[in-house]
């Protein structure tokens, strides 16, 4: 807790001296708007403070109008319109970049790719690192990030776990602006939890799932994970919850006939066997899950089972 308290304080006061140059330097700009040097220091300070991105936007955009080929101000506003997610506006405002100038650069190719994997088209990112890599191999975020996907990609645990890892540090350094908005980042504890479910560290594991939803609380596979494990340890009602938040508006399609599946069972131990005056359901309700589950695609054999029973008490 120390620790927070102290760091919270540190930030406090870099916010503080952010915000007093940042008064000294817009003064500046009143007298000397075509002076890129400040404007570019404009971009940057506001860069370095939470919620002020359209402020980078907005002096990455009056500096390019000056110096369109400036690489500083060109990365600034695409790391701005990746941190507000509006990663396609990012990805049109790269591709531009490329048409003006006849030839991609190595960044461009990057940028482009991890827009698309923070929109979720990981293969498609996959196909920018790749072509990054070929651009410019030495490059240390490149490796990563060509590195990252195909661990994600593959699922290969030993691959996956050296990158997870990577990805982790990289959080902890701070540098987890760039790379990962917040769904990747849910995503990151996701993909950990289940490398030291795989290794039998399950209690560590619940931790990181945790955190996981912390950050996203719909987080489709966390969800699921959860779910899971209450409906293994007979926590049906809190299973449901889980498993419902995993085929929420933000998650469509998401593996639904499999949730489907999960939460029809849980109704149905709920309706034949608990009497849990919180949470009832009737043979009926049960029944109806049990349907739409088959109905979603389902294939559990133990939805078929149960609706069997149900049926052949109806006298079908």
């Amino acid at each position: 807790m120390l620790v927070c308290i102290v760091l919270q304080i540190e930030y406090i006061q870099v916010i503080a001296q952010n915000n007093v140059l940042i008064n000294q330097l817009q003064e500046r700009n009143k007298n000397e708007p075509s002076n890129l040097d400040i404007i570019i220091q404009l971009a940057k300070l506001y860069y370095d403070i939470d919620g002020m991105m359209h402020n980078v936007i907005f002096y990455a955009d009056k500096g390019l109008k000056i110096d369109p080929g400036n690489n500083i101000l060109y990365d600034l506003k695409i790391k701005g319109l990746m941190n507000i997610e509006e990663n396609n506006k990012a990805i049109s405002f790269i591709n531009s970049n490329i048409r003006r100038k006849g030839t991609p650069s190595s960044l461009d190719i990057l940028r482009r790719g991890q827009c698309k994997f923070n929109l979720g088209n990981k293969t498609m990112a996959l196909e920018d690192f790749q072509y990054a890599y070929s651009l410019d191999p030495k490059n240390t975020e490149i490796q990563f990030a060509l590195g990252y996907t195909k661990a994600i990609i593959a699922d290969d645990k030993n691959f996956s776990n050296k990158y997870i890892d990577m990805a982790l540090e990289k959080i902890k350094s701070g540098d987890s602006t760039l790379f990962f908005n917040k769904n990747n980042l849910a995503d990151i504890y996701y993909r950990k939890a289940l490398n030291l479910e795989r290794e039998g560290n399950k209690d560590v594991a619940v931790k990181y799932i945790e955190k996981s939803l912390e950050l996203n609380p719909y987080n489709p596979d966390s969800n699921i994970w959860n779910g899971r494990r209450d409906l293994l340890a007979h926590r049906y009602q809190s299973a449901i919850y889980y498993f419902e938040n995993a085929i929420s508006e933000q998650n469509r399609a998401y593996k639904r006939s499999d949730i489907m599946g999960y939460i029809a069972l849980c109704k149905y131990y709920i309706a034949i066997y608990r009497q849990d005056r919180s949470y009832r359901l009737s043979k009926d309700e049960a029944y109806s899950a049990l349907m739409s589950a088959v109905n979603s695609g389902n294939r559990f054999g133990a939805v078929y089972l149960f609706l069997g029973r149900l049926i052949y008490e109806k006298g079908g």
